[in-house]
């Protein structure tokens, strides 16, 4: 990931416990913290800086004057992360299209590396492959090394993780994206390539596991094709009941797509093969709650451990 990496860590209203929590998420997510006393001027961090991190007190609806000065006089549309000390709606709330961000408390590591990776990842590329497939990771890669990627792509974070594995293994999938009129991911095997977009018929859906999410529309929509016997496809979200949906081939009982509204805070995953260490993201304090970051972290931790051939994506909207 390239660019600024550091963020500006406003000390003066928060309590030295939760400074020191955000000082080992900035170590997680490979983050420089800059601590800042919310006095100084710190203009000199221009292309440096790549969020601000403050308190937002319980009761208050006003961002407080010092953050306020530092991201529209100082630093001028640098994105602004607000831990609040009261309940939210949800534990992670975009505004302003991405320019502010609340967190609800407690807070946790793994929630805030989340939310910075986030914030920090690329924008996806635009000159002209939109409309067209594009893989996330290295279609003819050999060996156990993990790939791992996330861009943001509208209000979404999209996340892909890839490993080889071991050369006498079975056949890898890549993870690849399609950002035209919304979102399309799909994990495909190893040997497929994109069908011509010019020839009648063409099935976008044929290379393998496939999921849109639709934004041309006044309400967004997700919606689910057909996905293999070894494939996991599902829907999690904390404002759900259940909070967590397979909608691979084990809950299908037929081809058809199935359309689901598409809400803020909503987190869909894709990956094939289903390994053993893989916790039931129904279960409480799974990963998942975190944000999709998050998940990927756990993922990725288990591949270097003991690397087989996995492919993994992600769609956190937000």
């Amino acid at each position: 990931m390239n660019g600024p990496r550091t963020m500006v860590l406003a000390e003066r209203r928060m309590d030295p416990a939760l400074a020191l929590l955000v000082r080992e998420a900035c170590g997680r997510a490979a983050i420089e913290c800059f601590s800042w006393n919310g006095i100084d001027r710190v203009e000199d961090l221009a292309g440096r800086a790549a969020l601000a991190l403050g308190v937002l007190p319980a009761g208050v609806r006003r961002i407080p004057g010092e953050l306020t000065g530092l991201v529209t006089d100082q630093l001028p549309g640098l994105p602004l992360v607000l831990v609040a000390e009261e309940p939210l709606v949800r534990p992670l709330v975009s505004l302003h299209d991405g320019l502010v961000t609340l967190l609800e408390t407690p807070l946790t590591v793994a929630r805030l590396a989340s939310c910075a990776r986030g914030l920090l990842a690329e924008r996806v590329p635009t000159s002209g492959c939109e409309r067209e497939w594009w893989p996330l990771a290295t279609i003819h890669a050999d060996g156990e090394a993990v790939e791992r990627c996330g861009y943001q792509v509208g209000p979404c974070w999209i996340g892909a993780l890839d490993c080889a594995g071991p050369e006498d293994g079975p056949a890898r999938s890549i993870p690849w994206l399609r950002t035209d009129r919304g979102v399309a991911a799909m994990l495909a095997p190893a040997g497929w390539l994109p069908p011509d977009r010019s020839e009648p018929g063409a099935d976008p859906g044929s290379g393998g596991c496939l999921v849109e999410l639709e934004l041309a529309s006044d309400r967004p929509h997700w919606i689910f094709h057909r996905a293999g016997p070894g494939d996991v496809v599902g829907l999690f979200s904390a404002q759900r009941l259940p909070r967590w949906t397979e909608l691979g081939p084990r809950s299908r009982s037929h081809a058809e797509p199935i359309r689901i509204p598409a809400a803020v805070g909503d987190v869909v995953v894709l990956f094939t093969p289903a390994p053993p260490w893989v916790i039931d993201p129904a279960t409480a304090g799974h990963p998942i709650g975190e944000g999709g970051p998050a998940l990927l972290d756990v993922f990725e931790l288990e591949l270097r451990r003991a690397p087989f051939p996995f492919a993994c994506l992600v769609i956190d909207l937000r």
